[in-house]
């Protein structure tokens, strides 16, 4: 697609000509698109089995595909893991935020019934150290009332058996 740019000499007169439209470099992250149907959900093998869930979001599933590509470049990986946590705890925080019901008073003098999030009960936020700490960046945007626990854990090279390294925080119990 092209453009008529106008040229003014110093005689005055106006000369046009053609431009191609500048470019933009744009990061482009090469995602292969899968032309399988969806798989059936997933059904625990062990009644102990936890199934994971992911919000059937757009957005969530862009960033997905952001942190599974080979080609991703390590900011936009790190950028990507703190949008998701931002989506993920937004998601999460839908049937589990404490609320209260409260009223308060609006710019033209009148009260309004709102509910708001309950700041005597925050938020326990316990990212595994160190993965997880990405995804807790954003936790503080999203949380408008949370305390944040760590809980390491390190794979003993002798007997294969995942050890608790690190808990810090209030009484954390593994």
């Amino acid at each position: 697609m092209q453009s008529l740019v106008a040229h003014r000499s110093t005689s005055g007169a106006v000369r046009r000509s053609a431009v191609a439209p500048a470019r933009v470099p744009r990061l482009a992250v090469p995602v292969r698109a899968s032309a399988e149907p969806a798989a059936p959900k997933p059904k625990p093998k062990a009644p102990q089995q936890m199934l994971v869930y992911s919000p059937p979001h757009p957005l969530i599933k862009h960033w997905l595909a952001i942190l599974r590509s080979n080609f991703t470049p390590p900011p936009m990986f790190r950028s990507a893991c703190a949008e998701l946590g931002r989506l993920l705890i937004y998601e999460a925080m839908r049937e589990f935020q404490p609320t209260m019901e409260q009223q308060v008073e609006t710019p033209l003098g009148a009260i309004a019934d709102a509910t708001i999030c309950d700041p005597d009960q925050p938020i326990k936020v316990v990212p595994i150290l160190r993965a997880g700490l990405v995804l807790l960046e954003q936790a503080g945007q999203v949380l408008p009332f949370h305390q944040t626990y760590h809980v390491g854990y390190v794979r003993d090279p002798a007997t294969l058996k995942v050890c608790v390294c690190v808990c810090a925080g209030a009484c954390v119990a593994v």
